[in-house]
């Protein structure tokens, strides 16, 4: 949280003096005008030396209004472009994470109340990470304004055993166009020192594309890699469970290499019956290093068993958490177990379903024989790293971060929460928060119930 005044960077002072404001459109004047929007968000070569060797994502590019939230897309949203560099997740001191983004609205008067939208989002993100239990302190601090507004948000976030993470938003309205900067790194400084600069670029180059004068190539958007072993990585697939793993009948229907945009490699497996389980389904993640594993498994696993009954299963290690929960399947009740586990490099979850009840026992079970499974494979691969880092993440954004981390998911506390079927293969609960979540809720931590309609309440 803020301690005593914060000073502003003598750079955001400086840029609404030197960088003209874009003048105030009258309703509808840009709804109908075409703009290269992808040359407004900053390519490397702007990111200055803090961002030069970040890589960019694969998230990066048009976001359209069917990836906005509801609450933004209302106020006749047009389009909108980002470009996303590094995850923030992976810890140092440095700058880890780069976003900047413009979103086009039909009108000033759109832009301005989509700017309101936003700020509205980033408190709500705060009260998300409170409500599940991340150490986080919040809070605003006065920018100067550019066009109809500007915010500037920062949040500090800490979980046990990885380096603190600080992201500092800064949003703007301009005509009827709102831009984005969001800087996250692992000192306050660090991001609040970059963010300033990067907006005063974004309205250079926001007055400079209606002028007319902006030129150049957008930049090129990396493609999804084929599903695989991480490289240099180990096999995922002896992390897996199997029908050997469970007492009783248990059939391996459906299992292999995914893509997951948050991790290096995931591996997917599902089991029906699973032993004591109706259904089992379990997702393995191996990522870039320890520190984005520890924050990808804890915020993952605080999400997942947020309010709900739990079960200590911290005799098998690996951190592992668990929790049961009550729910439907198709309308008839049903009961869910939610394990989660996570240590060096790799991050797994189970959910198994089970039209009656599900003990303690066979959770505890569950664990263990996940956590063996984990423990030989990281023993076997000597929890070694990839020789170079090519991770490319969904993660935190302004509309886009809404398409990567809206997420339903099994509800059982406040806020409402809905679970409901993908189609997706390997399939996976499809996920949608109300409201902005900054994590990578990508495929590797999602789980379908392969019937039609299953929700968790």
């Amino acid at each position: 949280m803020f301690r005593g005044a914060l000073r502003i960077a003598p750079l955001l002072v400086a840029a609404a003096a030197v960088f003209p404001v874009v003048a105030t459109a009258s309703p509808g004047k840009h709804a109908t005008r075409h703009y290269k929007l992808s040359l407004v968000p900053l390519q490397t070569a702007q990111l200055g030396a803090d961002g030069a060797s970040l890589p960019i994502q694969f998230d990066s590019g048009t976001v359209t209004n069917g990836d906005t939230p509801t609450g933004a897309k209302k106020f006749h949203r047009v389009t909108g472009y980002q470009l996303d560099y590094g995850n923030p997740f992976l810890g140092g001191a440095g700058t880890t994470g780069i976003e900047t983004q413009v979103e086009q609205f039909r009108s000033a008067a759109g832009a301005k109340k989509g700017l309101a939208f936003w700020k509205t989002s980033d408190k709500l993100e705060a009260k998300i990470y409170h409500e599940i239990g991340i150490e986080m302190s919040a809070g605003f601090f006065k920018v100067h304004a550019v066009g109809s507004g500007r915010f500037a948000s920062v949040i500090e976030l800490q979980v046990p055993n990885a380096d603190p993470l600080w992201t500092v938003d800064e949003v703007a309205s301009a005509g009827s166009f709102v831009l984005h900067a969001t800087v996250s790194g692992g000192t306050e400084a660090t991001a609040k020192q970059l963010a300033p600069a990067l907006m005063a670029k974004l309205v250079h180059r926001l007055h400079e594309l209606i002028a007319g004068h902006l030129k150049g190539t957008p930049a090129k958007v990396p493609q999804l890699p084929d599903p695989g072993p991480p490289p240099g990585g180990p096999d995922l697939s002896t992390f897996a469970l199997g029908p050997s793993d469970f007492t009783g009948n248990a059939v391996a229907i459906e299992q292999g290499y995914g893509i997951d945009p948050a991790a290096l490699s995931t591996y997917d497996i599902e089991l029906e019956p699973a032993g004591p389980f109706d259904d089992l389904q379990q997702s393995i993640g191996w990522y870039a290093n320890a520190n984005l594993a520890t924050w990808e498994g804890t915020v993952t696993s605080d999400l997942f068993t947020e309010g709900a009954p739990k079960v200590d299963v911290s005799s098998v290690g690996d951190n592992a958490t668990a929790a049961i929960v009550a729910g439907t399947v198709n309308g008839s009740p049903a009961v869910f177990a939610i394990v989660g586990m996570w240590q060096g490099q790799a991050a797994e979850f189970a959910l198994a379903e089970s039209a009656g009840t599900i003990n303690s026992s066979s959770v505890l079970a569950l664990a263990q024989a996940m956590a063996n499974k984990l423990d030989a494979g990281l023993a076997a691969a000597g929890d070694q790293a990839p020789t170079t880092w090519t991770s490319q993440r969904l993660s935190r954004s302004r509309s886009s971060s809404m398409k990567r981390t809206r997420c339903h998911v099994p509800s059982w506390s406040s806020p409402s929460r809905t679970g409901t079927d993908s189609p997706a293969v390997p399939s996976s609960i499809a996920m949608q928060w109300e409201w902005p979540f900054p994590w990578s809720m990508s495929s590797g931590q999602m789980f379908s119930v392969r019937r039609s309609q299953s929700s968790c309440a």
